[in-house]
C-alpha cells in the first residue's frame, strides 16, 4: 500500500505556532522511510497524522489514493509507540495482546494463531505468554509491542521510535526481526528515529524534517546500502556504508541548522 502526503500543514488548537508547515511526502508501496530530525521537528505529529490520530489543519494523506478519515484507523496500519506499556493492555496476558489484533478483525484462525505463537518464540518471550505487560521489564514490553504490530500481517507499519530507552544489543535483535518481515512480506513502514545506524540498515531511503518544519530529501544514494546486505555486522561494516553513513550525517546538520 502506498502513502501520500499533500501540502499538509498542522497546528494545535491552542496554538498560532505551525508544527509541520506544507508537507508533501509520497512513500512507494513496500519502501522503507526513515524520518530523522531534530526534537520538536514534528516527527512523532506527522505519524500520528498518518495513524489517522490527529487532524490535520491543511491538506490530506492518502492511503492508496484514498483519503485517511481523523480517528478512523485504517485497517492495514499497524502502529507502534514509543511507550510500549501504553499500547497494551494490562488486564490480557501477553499472548492475549498479541492475539488480540486478529480477534478484533475475526481473523484469529488456527494459523493465524500458530504466527504469534511464532513471533513469540522468535522474540525470545514466549515463556512470557501467560505473563501480564506490567509485571514484564520494559524490553520485553518492547518486543510485545512489536509482536502486536507484526500479529496481524500489516501492508503498512508505522514506527515511532521503537528502540528507544533499550540497550544497543536489544535494538540489534529487534532490528533483525524486522529485517526478517520486510524481506519477507515487503509492507510499507516509516520509521522515525534519531538512529543513523537504524536508518542505514533498515530503510532504502532517509528523509530530515529540517526546523522549518518542510521535508528536505537527502542528497544521498535513493537506496541504502545496507538493505543488500545481512546479518547486520556485515551492513554496519561494509565498505560502502562508512561513507554512506557520513552522508547522512551532513544531511541531518543541515537540516537542523536550515
Amino acid at each position: 500500500m502506498s502513502i501520500e502526503i499533500r501540502d499538509l500543514s498542522f497546528r494545535y488548537d491552542h496554538s498560532t505556532e505551525f508544527v509541520l508547515d506544507k508537507i508533501n511526502l509520497q512513500i512507494g508501496e513496500g519502501e522503507v522511510i526513515a524520518l530523522m530530525g531534530a526534537s520538536g521537528s514534528g516527527k512523532s505529529t506527522l505519524i500520528k497524522i498518518i495513524s489517522s490520530f490527529l487532524r490535520p489543519t491543511v491538506g490530506h494523506v492518502l492511503i492508496n489514493e484514498k483519503r485517511v478519515k481523523p480517528n478512523r484507523p485504517h485497517r492495514q496500519i499497524a502502529y507502534v509507540s514509543q511507550s510500549s506499556v501504553k499500547t497494551l493492555f494490562p488486564w490480557l496476558t501477553v499472548r492475549d495482546n498479541v492475539y488480540y489484533p486478529n480477534k478484533l478483525r475475526s481473523q484469529l484462525t488456527k494459523k493465524r494463531r500458530d504466527y504469534c505463537n511464532q513471533l513469540l518464540e522468535i522474540l525470545r518471550i514466549s515463556d512470557k505468554g501467560e505473563s501480564y505487560p506490567l509485571r514484564i521489564s520494559g524490553g520485553e514490553q518492547k518486543k510485545v509491542s512489536l509482536a502486536v504490530a507484526l500479529s496481524y500481517k500489516p501492508r503498512i507499519i508505522l514506527l515511532d521510535e521503537p528502540f528507544s530507552g533499550i540497550d544497543f544489543n536489544l535494538a540489534e535483535e529487534l532490528w533483525d526481526v524486522l529485517h526478517h518481515d520486510f524481506q519477507i512480506r515487503k509492507p510499507t513502514v516509516l520509521l522515525v528515529t534519531h538512529s543513523l545506524d537504524e536508518a542505514a540498515v533498515l530503510a532504502d531511503r532517509t528523509i530530515f524534517l529540517n526546523r522549518s518544519r518542510t521535508l528536505s530529501r537527502p542528497s544521498v544514494a535513493p537506496r541504502s546500502p545496507g538493505r543488500e546486505k545481512w546479518p547486520r555486522h556485515a551492513v554496519l561494516a561494509s565498505a560502502e556504508m562508512a561513507p554512506y553513513k557520513t552522508e547522512l550525517i551532513n544531511e541531518f546538520n543541515n537540516a537542523i541548522r536550515s
